[in-house]
């Protein structure tokens, strides 16, 4: 049973403690006999006695019914109850009623579609194939493959800012053969899924070559790249940066911001944001190149903000060119766009 069921069994089977929430919560006028399994009570600063429902049964479904505001939750329960009043993020909310009951938070988050990020999505009128809403399922390659490709420092990435410590960390290798330097992937729990070959032919836009390529199909949109190595910094951090692509978290890795995981994107999936949602952490940074527009990059945060607290690094002063992300022009200019970063409600 996770640290949600917990929770949720705890207050359930206990209207005192239940009541006792409430009252940490700071509602009034609590009224545990109001109805058929139906206790109302006020607002911290509200004036309607009975505004606030809790039902009394294993979902605990909570209503307001003075404020227009916790109408904007698709899902309504007494985890929403308290984002709404202490107005934090699922996780925060989370954190906070293990920590009055006295249960450990094992971080285990549930999936958007439980959260009703599905069918804020879908209301969105957004076009998802089946196979986005489904549990992807990548094929686990043997890390032998590896040996065939030479261990590489690449030093055009070092001059960008990927420093050899963190090449050798990520595994850069270079297949002599395509001229392609390799990054691995890896899913989050270090199972190698395929490679990814970035061609250092000189003359490859002329011959027709793709820049980037995987060399094993990688399915649905779904891994967070370098999260297998970053997850324990992520964890002690309670943040993790989002850029897309995978050269930009190597990058911040070098700079000292080894909480960062890429997209590979700027679009965040439905898989996406089960494992997004479920790192543990409450703050996730979204790091987009500046070729995303502001209105784009508010839409996806917009996904997270029920239960995380979003931040979006955009670039107000024009110092990045286009197309680069974040990351591109080295560590000072990370840091002011990052020490500027912007929060999203």
């Amino acid at each position: 049973m996770t640290s949600k069921d917990q929770v949720k069994d705890r207050l359930y089977n206990n209207t005192d403690e239940l009541i006792r929430i409430l009252e940490n919560l700071g509602c009034h006028h609590i009224n545990p006999h109001y109805g058929y399994e139906e206790i109302r009570c006020a607002l911290p600063d509200g004036v309607t006695i009975n505004s606030v429902s809790i039902r009394h049964t294993p979902y605990l479904p909570c209503h307001i019914y003075s404020r227009s505001g916790f109408g904007d939750y698709e899902i309504k329960d007494i985890f929403t109850l308290v984002q709404f009043i202490r107005k934090c993020n699922f996780y925060d909310a989370l954190d906070w009623l293990c920590n009055q009951l006295g249960i450990g938070n094992d971080g285990i988050l549930y999936c958007p579609a439980e959260f009703g990020l599905l069918k804020d999505i879908r209301n969105e009128k957004r076009h998802i194939m089946k196979s986005e809403l489904d549990y992807s399922e990548h094929d686990i390659l043997d890390k032998s493959i590896l040996a065939q490709y030479k261990p590489i420092v690449v030093d055009e990435w070092v001059h960008e800012g990927i420093n050899s410590k963190t090449q050798r960390l990520y595994g850069i290798r270079d297949d002599v053969n395509n001229k392609r330097w390799l990054i691995p992937i890896y899913d989050e729990n270090g199972n190698l899924i395929s490679i990814k070959g970035r061609t250092y032919a000189p003359n490859w836009k002329i011959l027709g070559l793709r820049k980037y390529v995987y060399y094993y199909k990688l399915g649905v949109s779904d891994i967070l790249f370098g999260y297998h190595l970053t997850k324990a910094i992520i964890k002690e951090k309670s943040e993790i940066i989002l850029p897309e692509a995978e050269k930009s978290s190597m990058a911040a890795y070098s700079y000292g911001y080894g909480w960062s995981s890429s997209l590979g994107t700027n679009s965040i999936t439905i898989p996406m944001m089960r494992k997004i949602l479920a790192a543990p952490c409450s703050n996730v940074v979204l790091a987009f190149d500046k070729d995303v527009t502001w209105d784009d990059t508010i839409k996806e945060a917009r996904k997270l903000v029920h239960y995380k607290n979003v931040w979006v690094i955009f670039d107000r002063n024009n110092l990045l060119k286009e197309k680069e992300s974040p990351m591109d022009r080295g560590k000072d200019i990370f840091e002011r766009l990052y020490q500027s970063k912007i929060r999203v409600y």
